[in-house]
C-alpha cells in the first residue's frame, strides 16, 4: 500500500470556505464544521487577522441584505402586512417606525437616588401639617 497524501489547504482557502458556510448558515459552529476548523480558529483570526474580521463583518451585512430581499419579496408576494411591519421597524427608524426612542445627548448627566421611603415619610408629613392647619 502507497503513502496517502492529504492536501494542504491554505489558510486563505479555510477562511473562505468558513466565509462562504457562514453566509449560507449564519452560523458561526456549522461554518467552522464546514471549514474543517475549531472555533479557538476563528476567534484567533477574529482577534488577529484584521483583513479576516472585516471580511466577516462585510459577510455579516451581505447575509442581512440576502434577508431583507426576501422579507421585501415576501411582503410583496403574499401582502404580508407584518413583514412589512417588521421591515419597517428595522429600517425606518428615522421616520417613526422604531419600537425605541434613540436619545442622542451631549453634555452632563446627573443622576440622584432618592429613598422612597425617606420621601412617603415626608409627603406623609406634609400631609398631616396640612391637615392641622385646615382644622384651625
Amino acid at each position: 500500500m502507497g503513502k496517502q497524501f492529504t492536501k494542504y489547504v491554505s489558510v486563505a482557502e479555510k477562511q473562505s470556505a468558513f466565509l462562504t458556510a457562514f453566509f449560507e448558515t449564519f452560523r458561526i459552529d456549522l461554518a467552522c464544521e464546514k471549514a474543517g476548523i475549531g472555533r479557538a480558529t476563528y476567534y484567533k483570526w477574529m482577534h488577529e487577522d484584521i483583513k479576516f474580521k472585516e471580511r466577516f463583518e462585510e459577510t455579516k451585512e451581505a447575509f442581512f441584505d440576502k434577508l431583507e430581499s426576501r422579507l421585501l419579496q415576501i411582503a410583496e408576494e403574499k401582502k404580508d402586512t407584518n413583514a412589512i411591519i417588521q421591515f419597517l421597524k428595522a429600517k425606518a427608524k428615522h421616520r417613526g417606525w422604531g419600537e425605541s426612542v434613540e436619545l442622542n445627548h451631549s453634555g452632563k448627566v446627573i443622576v440622584e437616588f432618592v429613598d422612597r421611603a425617606a420621601v412617603a415619610e415626608i409627603k406623609n408629613k406634609d400631609e398631616a401639617d396640612d391637615a392641622d392647619t385646615a382644622c384651625v
